[in-house]
């Protein structure tokens, strides 16, 4: 297995961008309807995807790409919000003392960001937006970077900069803990936001590390902040709180900065090709199959073209595809022709999607109601990239 060593600085940012990611994305995901969905109610679509304002339901919103221009449309492709950003995520809610936010992330000019439905961006599009620490609340803020990468923090609630200086230096390990501490490279000790002050305030700050404790059954890494009189402060909910190190961190905090961590490739069990692939499904024991005209799906080949019937030989889908391959759940198919991909789902009344992309993947469920699902799938045509709903209807325009 080959080793890949990573510092503790850099191991510290992996968190945040991990969060980031999910913030920015669930990018990819091979998501699928667990349960089939009922077939959507006669004049459903247009009933649930409002477009005038203050009407909007934000979670039923989609990434609309207007050549390579994001913005947001219902699931007609009626835009809501115009297309602008270089990128433009789903959006997702949070809750923050009783009252519900809709955020999205978005990448401008300045790098990432954070549309909200109550006022745009969360911070102005010539910032890069790093952290969010208590977004929603009067004490909110933003740390940033200019298009120097240089670090600042940027308050919400007044919507400026806290910093009058854009700093080198930040310490993930710390502000992973909500601890902003900030720094230029000729300072020696780091710079600390004081929520109470509202401002930066000099500290004795000269290092933090992130260390391995484990108490019991319970293990876990801490960030210690090392002051210059060589005792040490535990950062962590934005807080520091003296910390006494015992000598296990004190030989981990003697080592060199950084660990051995093993990396190791999980490879996807693709079914394509696979002898494992089902060619029979059996949903007898499903009663909302019958509702389709099924209650099994049977693969087979004629004249050389791929096709699927149900139990009494009925056909579900043509035989006119080079290959079909039911996904995971059986409730779906990938279908292929002439080196387009396209996609069938089976609990459905929409129609086929048709193979015409390079490539089509579920990227997303959004949740219409208890009793129904819209699934929508990522596409790409060439180097563009879009979405597809389960309608058939595509969220961009290439042309």
């Amino acid at each position: 297995m080959k080793k890949l060593h990573l510092g503790s600085s850099l191991r510290a940012i992996i968190p945040l961008l991990i969060n980031f990611a999910v913030l920015l994305s669930l990018n990819g995901q091979n998501l699928s309807f667990s349960t089939p969905p009922p077939p959507p109610p006669p004049g459903a679509d247009s009933a649930w995807t409002p477009t005038t304002k203050g009407d909007i339901n934000y979670l039923l919103l989609i990434p609309f790409n207007d050549h390579g221009k994001w913005g947001w449309s219902d699931t007609l492709g009626n835009i809501v919000i115009q297309p602008k950003f270089k990128q433009a995520r789903f959006f997702y809610q949070t809750v923050v003392e009783n009252k519900v936010y809709y955020n999205a992330s978005v990448t401008t000019h300045g790098g990432r960001n954070l549309f909200t439905a109550e006022k745009g961006l969360l911070v102005p599009e010539s910032y890069e937006l790093l952290r969010s620490i208590d977004q929603h609340l009067p004490g909110g803020r933003q740390l940033v970077r200019n298009t120097d990468r240089k670090y600042g923090l940027y308050l919400s609630a007044t919507e400026r900069l806290i910093t009058k200086t854009f700093y080198d230096t930040v310490s993930w390990e710390a502000i992973s803990r909500d601890v902003i501490l900030l720094k230029n490279r000729s300072d020696k000790t780091y710079m600390m936001y004081s929520p109470d002050k509202k401002r930066m305030v000099k500290t004795d700050i000269v290092q933090v590390r992130e260390v391995y404790v484990k108490k019991g059954a319970y293990a876990n890494h801490i960030a210690l902040a090392m002051h210059k009189n060589g005792k040490y402060s535990k950062t962590s909910d934005g807080k520091l709180t003296p910390y006494a190190i015992d000598a296990d961190i004190a030989s981990q905090l003697e080592e060199e900065d950084g660990e051995w961590i093993g990396v190791a490739l999980e490879e996807a069990y693709q079914r394509r090709g696979s002898s494992k692939v089902p060619t029979t499904i059996d949903f007898s024991r499903n009663p909302s199959a019958q509702k389709y005209g099924f209650q099994k799906l049977v693969l087979q080949k004629q004249d050389g073209k791929m096709g699927v019937v149900n139990e009494n030989g009925e056909i579900i889908l043509p035989f006119i595809y080079d290959e079909i391959v039911f996904t995971d759940t059986n409730t779906e198919a990938q279908l292929y022709l002439n080196g387009k991909e396209g996609r069938k789902i089976f609990f459905s009344h929409y129609p086929v999607i048709e193979p015409k992309y390079d490539s089509i993947l579920p990227h997303e469920i959004l949740r219409v109601n208890n009793n129904w699902n819209f699934g929508v799938f990522i596409v790409k045509i060439g180097n563009n990239e879009g979405y597809v709903g389960e309608n058939g209807v595509e969220y961009f325009r290439f042309d």
